[in-house]
C-alpha cells in the first residue's frame, strides 16, 4: 500500500512540475509601454483619431494589437518638449518587432489662426516597416515612442489639406537628445535638427527652452525657422555640427536671435 502511495505522489509531483514548466514557457517575453510624440508644425492644433495600433514581429510570426482608449480626438501638437502621452501598456511575446500598423479614424480637424479646417485622410490604415528591427529587453520595461511628424504629414492640395502620416518608432535607450534655449525679442522660431538621414523639429516653450528627444545617434546641424505666412520662408543654420550619442543629453546653450 505504501509503495502504491509513493507512486501516486510521484505522479502528482511530476504532473505539477510539467504544468509549472508549461506555464513558464507561456509567459510573455516583454512588457511594452507605447507613447505618442510629435514634431510640430505651424498650426494651433491638430485633432486626430487613432483607433488601434498593431505591433508585428514578422520573424516570430507574432503580433499584438491594442485599442486606444481615447473617447475624444487627440490634439497631437501637445506632445513636444518632453511631453508625451501613454497610448497603451501591454505584453509582447516575441524578442523583436519589425512592423507597425496604425488604424486611424475617418475624421480629423486642423485649426490654424482660429479657423477649423477638415482634413482628408488618404488611407485609414498606415503600415510602418522599420528600417532596423527593434530588439526588446526581456527583463525590463520597453518604452517605445511613436514620433508623429506633423510638418511633413500635412500637405496642402489647393484649398484642402491632406493627412499622409509620417511616423517613426524610437526607443529611449538607443537615442539621445538635444537641449537648449532660444532668446529673442521677436517671434519664437522653430528649432530643427537635420542630418543626412533624419529631420526633427520642435517649437520652444514661451521661455525659449527646448528639448528634442529620441534623436538617433549621429551628426546633425541646427537650424532656426521663424514661422511666416510666406511659402518661401527659409531656415537659418546656427550650428554646423552637433554630435548626438545614445542615452546622452547634448546641450547647445543659449541661442541669441536678433
Amino acid at each position: 500500500m505504501q509503495k502504491i502511495k509513493n507512486i501516486c505522489q510521484l505522479i502528482i509531483l511530476s504532473t505539477l512540475m510539467i504544468a509549472t514548466g508549461c506555464k513558464k514557457e507561456k509567459e510573455p517575453y516583454a512588457r511594452i509601454q507605447l507613447y505618442l510624440k510629435d514634431s510640430p508644425a505651424d498650426f494651433d492644433s491638430l485633432l486626430i483619431r487613432i483607433f488601434s495600433i498593431e505591433l508585428i514581429s514578422d520573424s516570430s510570426r507574432y503580433s499584438e494589437k491594442i485599442t486606444v482608449k481615447q473617447a475624444k480626438p487627440i490634439n497631437i501638437l501637445q506632445y513636444t518638449n518632453e511631453k508625451d502621452t501613454l497610448l497603451g501598456e501591454f505584453f509582447f511575446n516575441a524578442p523583436s518587432l519589425e512592423r507597425i500598423t496604425i488604424t486611424f479614424g475617418s475624421s480629423h480637424t486642423l485649426y490654424r489662426k482660429n479657423k477649423s479646417i477638415a482634413i482628408n485622410l488618404k488611407d485609414s490604415i498606415y503600415t510602418l516597416l522599420l528600417n532596423k528591427a527593434i530588439v526588446l529587453k526581456n527583463a525590463e520595461l520597453n518604452k517605445l515612442y511613436l514620433d508623429f511628424d506633423c510638418y511633413f504629414s500635412l500637405q496642402k492640395r489647393k484649398d484642402t489639406w491632406e493627412l499622409n502620416p509620417v511616423v517613426k518608432l524610437r526607443t529611449a535607450d538607443s537615442t539621445g537628445s538635444v537641449r537648449g534655449k532660444v532668446k529673442t525679442l521677436g517671434k519664437m522660431p522653430f528649432v530643427w535638427l537635420i542630418s543626412t538621414s533624419d529631420t526633427l523639429s520642435t517649437l520652444p516653450q514661451k521661455d525659449g527652452f527646448f528639448h528634442i528627444l529620441y534623436v538617433r545617434p549621429g551628426k546633425y546641424s541646427l537650424w532656426l525657422l521663424i514661422s511666416e505666412d510666406e511659402e518661401d520662408a527659409t531656415p537659418t543654420k546656427i550650428i554646423e555640427e552637433i554630435q548626438v550619442e545614445p542615452s546622452k543629453v547634448t546641450g547647445v546653450g543659449t541661442l541669441l536671435i536678433n
